[in-house]
């Protein structure tokens, strides 16, 4: 059941990130700047995000990482079964 849920979290996950990344435009703010003394014009471009864009992606990673630990609990469980069991027999051997 651990891994079904793990399974969800981690496709909700990249789901939902991808769907942000494709529907979310952030509002560009363009700055010129011209040198009068030698004509060159200079465009900066700043995409502004929303304090709630950079919080949904920590989230989204804390979604993530949680969904990879109940996939992968079992595994992990039994390796370090395995490496209690070898460093068992190299300590009273």
């Amino acid at each position: 059941m651990k891994e079904t849920i793990g399974i969800f979290l981690i496709l909700q996950s990249i789901l939902t990130y991808l769907t942000i990344d494709i529907l979310y435009n952030p509002i560009p703010s363009q700055l010129v700047m011209t040198d009068w003394t030698t004509g060159i014009t200079t465009t900066t471009t700043v995409y502004n995000h929303p304090f709630w864009y950079y919080i949904i992606h920590i989230i989204l990673i804390i979604t993530f990482i949680l969904g990879l630990y109940l996939v992968l609990k079992k595994v992990i469980v039994e390796c370090t079964f395995h490496l209690k069991r070898v460093l068992w027999y190299y300590k009273n051997r």
